[in-house]
């Protein structure tokens, strides 16, 4: 994933969308380290659907930014699925 907002002296939007799917007794580390200037307006929706007995874990660091906010989504579809 990567994208860039090169006019650091005017309001930037970053409206981000991310859809992971985690198969049955898969794990998947989705990471990510986000460095935005200081007049970004942030906006990132994150989903994954998990399987039985899977693992979704999720790492984000997010620097920098007007405005940020994250939605993370863990969708639990079996016995033993888990998010952490």
């Amino acid at each position: 994933e990567g994208c860039s907002a090169p006019k650091y002296d005017v309001s930037n939007l970053h409206a981000g969308a991310v859809e992971l799917f985690v198969k049955d007794n898969a794990t998947l580390r989705y990471s990510t380290i986000e460095n935005w200037s200081k007049n970004m307006y942030n906006l990132n929706t994150k989903r994954c659907v998990v399987g039985k007995g899977g693992t979704i874990e999720w790492v984000s660091g997010s620097f920098g930014s007007k405005v940020s906010c994250l939605y993370p989504m863990s969708i639990l579809n079996g016995e033993g699925a888990h998010a952490e």
